[in-house]
């Protein structure tokens, strides 16, 4: 998962509370002050536009993956509707209030809601910079420019917010910079927990996921998947007479060669084993699969290792399996394909690779 998509779902989550917050914060503040007995128009035309935006706030969240895939700009869009819809409805309710007399019993509580509305929002829109001073600046400004046009009516309380909007503004900078910094120590920990710590390659749990997650991506899509294992030929030899720090060794350099091997980002290349790989090949044709084993073979068998005890002498075993899925087949039988692929490989004197096309 990318920071973006990360900060995009975490905007999500957050600001989901907004749905009841300034509905219910409205109702309270007219109910307390019988403005909604006073005015009961434009009570309850508030009302009903805080409560549209709730409505359409949880909609977007209960259905977000749904729509996020449909069209992103579609979900982006109400995101920022819904953070910034309520904030300018309660911004210019507070403006009301400073410029019209008729409207000034809801002034104090208009002013403690809306120094709420801004620390929380500040909090919650922070992992988006640009969405968090939006949203600073659309529930602030109406009553600025309002004090500026009436200066005697509202001046002091309007230098406060001005004030407390640019104390807010650089909160947010520092809550930002906090919360990407989280952010990127959380996907380091994310790619900590699926990589091999001694290749540098995908471990075993990894491959397991994404086996899974390609062969139904491919079943929906009717395109050919390709799943290649390889085994180092006689690897206990080699701990045996160099020991385990060299059997290291061996298995990082083979890794390094097997991952070069594999230019597309969309191939998958794991350590499954102790000196056993596997790559997942998005949607390839068995050529591909024949020239790319092939040369792998050729690459370790024609340059031994480089080690500390020195250069050492490996040949690897392929077994590779093509396929487009069908619902009669399933990943945990393709995987047992190719392992079968395999054996096969090592039973015809190893160093070479067995493909089998599964109609």
């Amino acid at each position: 998962m990318t920071p973006i998509i990360q900060m995009e779902q975490d905007l999500e989550k957050r600001s989901v509370n907004g749905a009841y917050i300034y509905f219910g914060a409205w109702v309270m503040i007219g109910i307390a002050t019988d403005y909604h007995q006073g005015q009961p128009l434009l009570f309850w035309s508030i009302a009903s536009i805080l409560g549209v935006l709730g409505v359409t706030r949880l909609l977007a969240y209960k259905y977000s993956k749904k729509m996020m895939a449909f069209s992103h700009s579609l979900w982006h869009n109400l995101l920022v509707l819904n953070a910034l819809g309520p904030a300018l409805v309660f911004g210019f309710l507070f403006a009301l209030t400073m410029a019209e007399s008729e409207h000034s019993t809801l002034f104090i509580y208009l002013l403690m809601a809306n120094l709420a509305l801004i620390s929380g929002g500040a909090v919650t829109y922070s992992p988006n910079r640009v969405l968090a001073n939006y949203f600073l600046i659309v529930i602030t400004v109406p009553a600025l420019v309002t004090a500026l046009v009436l200066p005697q009516e509202r001046g002091v309380e309007a230098i406060m917010l001005a004030i407390y909007m640019v104390f807010t503004f650089f909160q947010v900078k520092l809550l930002n910079r906090e919360y990407l910094e989280r952010v990127e120590q959380r996907l380091q920990l994310e790619r900590l927990a699926r990589i091999d710590s001694l290749t540098g390659i995908y471990n075993r749990r990894f491959f397991d996921e994404s086996l899974l997650l390609y062969w139904n991506s491919h079943l929906r899509s009717q395109s050919a998947i390709g799943l290649v294992l390889i085994d180092i030929d006689d690897f206990k030899a080699v701990n045996d007479s160099y020991g385990h720090p060299v059997g290291d060794q061996v298995i990082k350099s083979v890794a390094e060669i097997i991952k070069s091997s594999f230019k597309r980002e969309a191939d998958i290349v794991a350590r499954i084993g102790g000196e056993e790989y596997a790559a997942i090949i998005s949607e390839p044709n068995l050529g591909f699969i024949e020239k790319i084993t092939k040369t792998i073979c050729s690459r370790v068998s024609n340059a031994p290792i480089q080690t500390e005890e020195g250069k050492i002498d490996l040949t690897i075993s392929i077994g590779a399996v093509h396929i487009i899925p069908n619902v009669k087949y399933t990943h945990g039988n393709f995987y047992k394909h190719a392992d079968n692929c395999l054996y096969q490989a090592k039973e015809q004197g190893k160093n070479r690779s067995v493909i089998e096309a599964i109609l």
